[in-house]
């Protein structure tokens, strides 16, 4: 956001000179990502676009740079935690744009259990959040704690990043075990990560509804599966629900609790 009484720019790209500064900056400074960021946005960036073009490809290089033994695995480990770290402290400056109202739908976010990608979990959550989601993350212990959470609450969607191909057989469980177990029966689910980039095709084989793109699309992708059912008309439905016009998502009673609980849900032995 540009000072008051500042003249309009133009649009502006991140460049990839600006992408390695940031990717210096990470390892070399801890409070230089956050003071770096903000000089592009008076520059007239718009986060979104620092977001995308900038702390996305710098988390990346980040990565190269440790495969091509530039850095090695504790540099990289310090570099990606202040680089998360800077997404924290400007949290509130890149939701100062969000929508005033929450618009209804709540998405369930998390990483495999063991990963090591929270980062754009995070990122993700904020571009929902941006976007009127109530998001909650979930920092999975087990397969099974996921699948307690959309037993015990109202989810829209849920969203998995994936990052590596182990434990496939698992994610293709999981999945089935999210639809059988959710509150919502018409809960979509979203899969994405390092994963949806190497091989598209095999995460839709595991049965999800949609593979996500960036953040940005991801969102968007998201809120168009939702309206698009038709379930999205049913009684609880968060579409109709005139319960609470500050958040439209149903009410689950007690005994709605207890149903979704008792759902029979068969958890293979070699989940992790």
């Amino acid at each position: 956001m540009l000072p008051l009484g500042a003249p309009a720019l133009p649009f502006l790209q991140v460049q990839a000179l600006q992408v390695q500064t940031l990717a210096e900056a990470c390892w070399q400074s801890d409070g230089q990502p956050v003071a770096l960021l903000q000089s592009w946005a008076l520059a007239g960036l718009d986060w979104e676009e620092i977001y995308l073009q900038g702390v996305v490809p710098a988390a990346q290089l980040l990565g190269q740079w440790w495969l091509a033994d530039r850095l090695d695995f504790v540099a990289v480990s310090v570099a990606s935690t202040r680089l998360q770290q800077a997404l924290y402290d400007l949290s509130p400056t890149f939701l100062a744009q969000a929508r005033e109202a929450h618009n209804g739908l709540n998405a369930l976010l998390f990483c495999n259990p063991g990963s090591q990608h929270s980062m754009g979990v995070f990122m993700l959550g904020e571009f929902f959040r941006k976007s009127g989601w109530r998001v909650s993350g979930l920092p999975l212990q087990s397969h099974a704690s996921a699948l307690r959470s959309v037993q015990s609450d109202w989810f829209d969607v849920a969203g998995l990043s994936v990052s590596t191909n182990r434990c496939l057989d698992a994610l293709g469980y999981l999945i089935q075990g999210l639809r059988t177990a959710s509150a919502n029966p018409a809960l979509k689910i979203m899969v994405g990560g390092p994963m949806a980039i190497l091989n598209r095709g095999l995460l839709l084989s595991l049965g999800a509804d949609f593979i996500g793109g960036d953040a940005r699309e991801s969102q968007r992708l998201a809120l168009r599966y939702v309206k698009e059912d038709p379930r999205c008309k049913a009684e609880y439905s968060p579409c109709n629900s005139t319960i609470d016009t500050t958040d439209r998502s149903p009410v689950l009673t007690t005994s709605d609790r207890q149903a979704a609980s008792s759902k029979p849900i068969s958890l293979p032995n070699r989940w992790p």
